[in-house]
């Protein structure tokens, strides 16, 4: 039997090899939402993110939470965008060393701010939607009847 070795990487190999198999899009979100959350206009500025408390951060996300807009219109986002842009902030806080958010009691008042955005956010009519439109009864039995799907 032939004995099996471990392959050697030195730390830069390492880091290439940890690098390629982040997704690109989803980092370039965390960026983008560590702007939109560092560039916030209040009263306080803040160079970096560990500059702050978790008590500030959480008062900072009860504005964040309920003001955050579209940048192209202005507008609300919907819910599932909301907890997506939740996701993405809780990584880039993480990486500046803090505890998660969706674990650590020390996030309390941050979250329920957050869920009181995302509840005003379904009294306003942007809860989940299925943005998938039905598929009428005439496309249904030309799909069905299509030979290629073999079904009738």
């Amino acid at each position: 039997m032939a004995e099996r070795k471990n392959v050697k990487f030195s730390e830069a190999e390492l880091d290439e090899l940890e690098e390629g198999v982040k997704n690109k899009n989803t980092l370039k979100r965390n960026e983008a939402v560590e702007q939109q959350f560092v560039r916030q206009d209040r009263e306080r500025e803040f160079a970096q993110l560990s500059d702050l408390s978790y008590e500030d951060l959480n008062q900072e996300l009860r504005h964040f939470w309920f003001g955050i807009r579209q940048k192209k219109t202005g507008e609300k986002y919907r819910a599932s965008s909301l907890e997506n842009i939740m996701h993405s902030l809780n990584r880039v806080l993480k990486s500046h060393g803090f505890e998660d958010m969706l674990k650590s009691s020390k996030w309390a008042k941050g979250m329920e701010h957050y869920q009181n955005a995302m509840r005003q956010l379904k009294q306003d009519g942007l809860g989940y939607v299925d943005e998938t439109p039905e598929i009428d009864p005439v496309h249904l039995k030309q799909i069905y009847a299509h030979d290629l799907l073999d079904l009738v």
